[in-house]
């Protein structure tokens, strides 16, 4: 929030946007929409691109060092696991469901342990 309040226009972030928490949409684990304005009413400027492309991030680091008077956020909306050979979002469910399973694993042992 002090960031725009001091118009820290040298200062630049960068947001991963997926859509996702660990295990599922952040829709349905806590809300974040509307992720833009929520950065604009603290005085940031606010970029949105494609974070698979390249040229769109050049273009958006560009624009934030022009940018005066105030920081600037990138979000880049991604695709978590574009690109892997195992792919997207089907492992990424699968290794969510292999982690949920060492946590409870985890917390039962714990437990039973008397801790």
């Amino acid at each position: 929030m002090c960031a725009g309040h001091y118009r820290l226009d040298n200062l630049c972030r960068h947001s991963d946007y997926n859509k996702m928490q660990s295990d599922d949409l952040n829709e349905k684990v806590i809300g974040l929409e509307p992720l833009r304005a929520k950065w604009e009413a603290f005085r940031w400027h606010v970029v949105e691109i494609d974070g698979h492309d390249f040229g769109e991030m050049e273009t958006a680091f560009n624009a934030a060092r022009e940018t005066k008077g105030k920081p600037s956020l990138i979000i880049a909306h991604t695709i978590k696991g574009k690109g892997l050979l195992y792919g997207g979002i089907a492992s990424l469910a699968w290794e969510c469901e292999a982690e949920k399973g060492r946590v409870v694993k985890g917390f039962e042992r714990s437990r039973n342990s008397g801790r």
